[in-house]
């Protein structure tokens, strides 16, 4: 076979990257989904997307190499995916090698990639290239419709604890600062997370939460203290091959306030906006080792799918 290298044209690619995407996990990729992500993907990254194409054109792989400004300094994203047919015919070794160094000549000092954990195949192909998993992330959904919450009946938020949302509170800019500034103190926290150790600054944090298309007020879920803001649940609603669901941005409460049920009281309410916006599932991201928001989705009846690796390579 005739095998050339090119760059990656979205408008054209798209649709034969969602037929090889859905190759390897049927349902999971859209056309649409994939061309509004390359809408509202930021200009301001850095980044290379190199094709495998035959002698017809047609793409067979393709890789990433990105460093996203909300990122840490010398962080680049790195992904390969090669059509199944055509594995171990050296294209994912090409594309590595040039998504590498593409990377390298951009200063980068650590890589960080995934795989699915179900493509084993994947997972050798990232070890042989030096990289280590760092952890296990997977997805749990809750089918909303079959939820019981005469189980849950007398759980509310503590004495003092107040339960909001940004629409209450009018989203206005001093709501959306204290948003902001509750979510960068959360992320400090999570297991894993980009920026741990520094903030997205807010103009950036407007761009990726405020101006997105799927932002809306009455799912952005608050605890206040008083005036002080010590909890969130954060809702995005979406729809994947005509089913609506809507997927948790961000749920967490602040340290001081920690062991007093406030995120069970947060869930819950979640449960109730999906209810009110009629979706029929309710998904969210959990890490293998944050013990304490896991034994809550399985108190609450969320049943675990399969998930991915996430793997590093320092350079």
């Amino acid at each position: 076979m005739n095998m050339t290298y090119r760059h990656v044209a979205p408008e054209t690619d798209i649709p034969r990257m969602t037929e090889i995407l859905n190759a390897y996990s049927p349902g999971t990729a859209s056309v649409a989904a994939l061309m509004h992500s390359e809408q509202h993907r930021p200009k301001d990254w850095l980044l290379q997307r190199i094709a495998a194409v035959d002698e017809t054109d047609r793409l067979l792989g393709w890789s990433v190499a990105a460093h996203s400004p909300v990122a840490e300094e010398g962080r680049w994203l790195v992904r390969v995916t090669v059509d199944p047919a055509h594995q171990r015919c050296g294209i994912g070794a090409h594309l590595y090698d040039e998504a590498l160094r593409f990377a390298r000549q951009n200063g980068a000092a650590r890589l960080d990639s995934d795989v699915r954990d179900s493509l084993p195949q994947g997972l050798r192909f990232a070890e042989a290239r030096g990289f280590r998993v760092d952890r296990h992330l997977y997805e749990s959904v809750l089918e909303v419709g079959r939820f019981d919450e005469t189980a849950f009946e007398g759980v509310q938020a503590p004495e003092g604890i107040r339960l909001t949302s940004m629409a209450e509170l009018g989203d206005g800019e001093e709501a959306r600062r204290n948003l902001w500034a509750l979510e960068m103190a959360l992320n400090q926290d999570v297991p894993g997370y980009a920026t741990q150790g520094w903030e997205i600054p807010y103009d950036r944090y407007c761009k990726l939460v405020f101006e997105e298309p799927w932002y809306r007020a009455d799912t952005q879920l608050l605890a206040l203290d008083g005036g002080v803001w010590v909890g969130m649940a954060a809702l995005r609603l979406g729809e994947e091959n005509g089913v609506r669901y809507m997927y948790h941005n961000m749920t967490g409460v602040a340290a001081s306030h920690r062991g007093r049920h406030i995120a069970l009281a947060l869930k819950l309410e979640a449960i109730r906006c999906a209810r009110r916006y009629g979706v029929t599932e309710l998904r969210t991201d959990n890490d293998s080792e944050n013990a304490p928001m896991v034994a809550i989705n399985r108190k609450l009846g969320y049943q675990p799918r399969s998930g991915q690796y996430k793997l590093i390579l320092p350079l």
